[in-house]
Formats: C-alpha cells, sequence, structure tokens
C-alpha cells in the first residue's frame, strides 16, 4: 500500500506537464501553476478527510474501517486517468485531490499499531512500520527507474497514466491480510474488537502492578542513598562551619 504513493509521486509531475502539452515547449508560468495546482488543493482539502477519519476510527474501530477504506481509496486513484484522456487545467486539482485522500488508512492502521504493541514498546513497533514504509518506497523507486523509460515510448498519449491502475491494485492488495483474524496474537485494542479491548484493559493493569512492585522494591536503596547524601552533606556543613 505505502509503495503505490511512491509510484504516484514519482511520475506525476512529468506526467500532469505531458497530458496539459506543456512538454517541452510550454510557459514558465503555466509550469508553475501545474505545480501550485498540484499540492496546495490537495493539502488543504485533505485535512477533514484526516479529521473525519481520526474520529470514525475512535468510534467505530480501527480494523472496521481500514478494511472500509482500502478499497475505497483503491478507486481514488482511477481519476489520475482522466488527465490523459481530458486534459483540462481545472481537472488538475480533483486529480490531485483523490489522490491526498488515498492516504487516509495510514490513520487507523497506525492507532492499530500503537494498541498492538506491548507496553513499553510502542516507539518500536511504530519505527518498525517507519522502516516498512521507507523499503516498500525503496522497491517502488527501483521500478519506477527500471520501468519509467520503457512505458514512455509506448505509442499512445501520455502513456504514465497506466502507473494509476498499477498503483489502484497495489493499494487494494492492502486489505487482503485484514479480511481474516491473525493466528497468533489479536488485532489489539484499537481494532474496537471486544475481546482485544478488555485483554488490553487486563495486561495494563497487570503491567501497572508489576511497575508499581517494582518501584517499591527500589525505594528503600532510594532512601538510603537520599539519607547518605543527606548526613554527607551535613558532615560537609560541619567541617566548613568549625573551620
Amino acid at each position: 500500500s505505502w509503495g503505490r504513493g511512491t509510484i504516484i509521486m514519482c511520475t506525476s509531475g512529468q506526467y500532469y506537464n505531458d497530458a496539459l502539452g506543456l512538454l517541452p515547449y510550454g510557459l514558465p508560468s503555466e509550469f508553475a501553476m501545474v505545480s501550485v495546482l498540484q499540492t496546495l488543493p490537495g493539502q488543504l482539502l485533505v485535512i477533514p478527510g484526516y479529521w473525519i477519519t481520526g474520529s470514525l476510527s475512535k468510534s467505530k474501530g480501527s480494523l472496521f474501517l481500514l478494511r472500509i477504506l482500502i478499497p475505497i481509496t483503491a478507486l481514488l486513484m482511477l481519476p489520475g486517468i482522466v488527465m490523459a484522456f481530458a486534459p483540462f487545467m481545472w481537472i488538475l486539482p480533483v486529480v490531485v485531490i483523490a489522490l491526498n485522500y488515498t492516504g487516509l488508512p495510514q490513520v487507523p492502521l497506525f492507532r492499530m499499531i500503537a494498541g498492538v504493541a506491548p507496553p513499553g514498546r510502542m516507539g518500536e513497533a511504530l519505527s518498525a512500520a517507519g522502516i516498512t514504509m521507507q523499503a516498500a518506497g525503496l522497491v517502488s523507486n527501483l521500478m519506477i527507474a527500471l520501468t519509467s523509460s520503457r512505458v514512455q515510448n509506448i505509442p499512445m498519449k501520455s502513456p504514465l497514466w497506466v502507473f494509476y491502475p498499477l498503483a489502484a491494485v497495489l493499494q487494494f492488495c492492502a486489505v487482503l491480510p485484514l479480511l481474516g483474524n491473525p493466528r497468533h496474537g489479536h488485532w489489539g485494542a484499537a481494532a474496537g474488537v471486544v475481546e482485544d479491548q478488555v485483554m488490553a484493559t487486563i495486561y495494563a493493569a497487570v503491567f501497572g502492578l508489576r511497575w508499581l512492585r517494582k518501584s517499591q522494591e527500589r525505594s528503600p536503596h532510594l532512601q538510603e542513598a537520599s539519607s547518605s547524601t543527606e548526613a554527607s552533606a551535613d558532615e560537609t556543613n560541619a567541617a566548613e562551619a568549625r573551620v
């Protein structure tokens, strides 16, 4: 799923300019307009989408929402094909906004990762997701480097549009691991499963009691160290007073 974003990001700029007929003789003002339209509308109008997704993830459960969002956002990849056959400047913001909304599954996904992580190891779990994201991006960049020149030689107008259905297929494949239940462990409390929420509460209570017991075991040693420090400070003050 993360690889599809890199595929689109690597090819979108050249694809938009080619579809609009700006290559190679477009005006600087036209290139500047394309640059603005492929960034600002999506960045601004995707904010409500993230807010709504976060609210739904909390109320409906991350797993339920993730299973719905992945197919929907896969379909949102397809409007990019329109630029090849209807190359109008006003269509570009629509395509860009749709593509920005394809990142919404990350909200329930990272909420699930944080919920599944063992107590005290949330940072480790999130960093593993980040490493996976970067690895997927690296593989996608290699694929683009090896195939883009061949795709551009296809005898059709703006042939880079073929990467958009490919990205949609990759996005849709992300739903396959979520169709069943894991063989070992659970999805975590953030998934919205009642059993996992109960077990997460129990584990949190057990971990809290364990931490309290260990802190009480260490407290006598801390008190002894504090007492010895205070005694040495009193002796130092007394010695200075005698001098």
